[in-house]
């Protein structure tokens, strides 16, 4: 697989004053610039309608820098395919030096920005960089704010979301969702009060050092393919595996509904390459008594789990499930108490493995039941012990 990073700057054409367009504010409205001429080729009242604006004059090619200060994000930004809009490929770019960007007029069906095409050719980069956005007034969920599905690159770095504070525990709103793209990363994001963080995937899904803060369903979690979803069929038939990565983040009090960080195969049979690492995760509260509750959960053809650490109340520390072939969980962390859990009240449950390869140096410190009884280390459900459990050690 070769890798080609579409936000390396040096590739990149810069006009003479830096950017193809920019977006500024002048008193009540918003303008789009054109970086090369200078022509104003935009004027609203909203962010939305510049960025579409822009989008449909450069046919999606295009560097947009939105300058600092505070906006109203209030109409869908929506993307087409490359041939669609008339060119051979393109890479779309909304950046900026941290822009704060007010939404919370969006309501659901409506998103943000929105690109699921119904034949995919994914020739089409889409990056986001350095703005905040903030729906802490809004009550009505939107299940995908950046919804992004079977685009070529998808980047978003130095993303930032805060959310409506006062719904807890049931906040909403899912930041940036997607399917089928050929490679994901998210990176350096912070997440606060929303339901998912980023929960999206693609051949290769990498989600490294995001901070997440109460994100109660999914804090991170990089995606295989959707069967369901366009672009499947054309992914299959040219790749043969997906590689997911969640690596480095930090959570606090975040997968109380379902897990704070994962890595998914999800629907499809094609095998992925699952590694959860370095991530660490502080729950202090007990804050719902029903839910999963997992820390830490991977799901594919090989799955390595290694170097996190766990510090809170929670029904299981790890989990890795639906015939993973090659299971490596070492040099974890656990500290707390989980509630009765579905899995005999173990800290690490493996299900339906194929072959269970490595459990090493795994610590598990002040772990009781709420019968305050020592629980089984691990429970395993299915498939064979090949290469065992070596080690782990209770303090």
């Amino acid at each position: 697989m070769m890798w080609r990073d579409p936000w390396d700057k040096s590739s990149i054409p810069i006009p003479y004053n830096g950017y193809d367009y920019i977006i500024y504010k002048e008193g009540d409205y918003v303008l789009a610039k054109n970086g090369r001429t200078g022509e104003i080729v935009a004027q609203s009242d909203e962010l939305g309608e510049s960025i579409q604006a822009v989008y449909n004059e450069s046919h999606g090619d295009a560097i947009v820098f939105i300058t600092h200060g505070e906006y109203e994000w209030n109409k869908q930004v929506t993307l087409k395919t490359a041939s669609d809009v008339g060119v051979p490929e393109y890479r779309f770019c909304i950046l900026s030096d941290g822009a704060r960007i007010y939404a919370n007029a969006v309501v659901y069906p409506n998103h943000l920005l929105y690109f699921r095409p119904s034949t995919a050719d994914f020739k089409e980069d889409i990056i986001l960089h350095g703005f905040t956005v903030i729906r802490d007034k809004a009550t009505k969920n939107v299940p995908e704010l950046f919804s992004i599905s079977a685009a070529r690159w998808v980047i978003a770095e130095q993303i930032k979301y805060v959310g409506n504070s006062s719904l807890k525990p049931d906040v909403i709103d899912s930041f940036l969702v997607g399917y089928n793209n050929l490679h994901v990363r998210v990176r350096n994001c912070s997440f606060k009060y929303v339901d998912y963080g980023a929960f999206i995937g693609g051949i290769t899904a990498i989600m490294e050092n995001n901070y997440c803060e109460y994100c109660p369903t999914v804090a991170v979690e990089p995606l295989g393919l959707n069967d369901n979803i366009v672009g499947a069929s054309d992914l299959k038939n040219k790749y043969n595996e997906s590689l997911l990565i969640s690596r480095g983040n930090y959570a606090i009090e975040s997968g109380y509904k379902d897990l704070a960080f994962g890595a998914d195969s999800h629907t499809t049979t094609l095998p992925a390459h699952a590694i959860i690492e370095g991530n660490e995760l502080v729950s202090e509260t007990n804050m719902i008594n029903t839910g999963i509750q997992v820390a830490l959960s991977g799901n594919g053809s090989s799955v390595i789990i290694r170097n996190n650490k766990i510090k809170g109340v929670f029904k299981v520390g790890y989990d890795v499930y639906k015939g993973a072939d090659i299971i490596i969980a070492e040099n974890n962390t656990i500290e707390g108490s989980w509630k009765p859990a579905e899995f005999d009240d173990s800290p690490f449950t493996i299900i339906n493995y194929k072959r269970l390869k490595l459990i090493n140096n795994n610590i598990i410190i002040n772990s009781l039941n709420t019968d305050n009884a020592t629980p089984s280390a691990y429970a395993y459900l299915g498939g064979i012990q090949d290469g065992g459990v070596h080690s782990h050690k209770w303090k």
